[in-house]
């Protein structure tokens, strides 16, 4: 029954799918912290882990519980610390 409810999930999940995230910029999170000195600019880092989760608030209501878009780091055999730093 779960991977049914999963196929339907899926299937529900098409282009043009919209998901949104607002943050006001911090110093810690501008190049210039991740030593681009002088760079006060929203971090690449920052704005792709932004990306990554507007992504999952767009599919978050399509998905059924339990079940998320990305893999919890352990079912990789990756640490909590290792996985940060990715």
């Amino acid at each position: 029954m779960e991977s049914d409810a999963l196929n339907a999930s899926l299937e529900r999940m098409v282009p043009g799918l919209e998901g949104t995230r607002s943050l006001t910029v911090t110093e810690a999170q501008t190049a210039h912290a991740f030593g681009n000195t002088g760079v006060y600019v929203f971090s690449s880092p920052h704005l792709a882990n932004e990306l990554e989760l507007a992504c999952v608030e767009a599919v978050r209501a399509l998905l059924p519980d339990g079940i998320t878009t990305v893999p919890a780091p352990s079912e990789h055999g990756i640490s909590g610390k290792d996985w940060r730093g990715l």
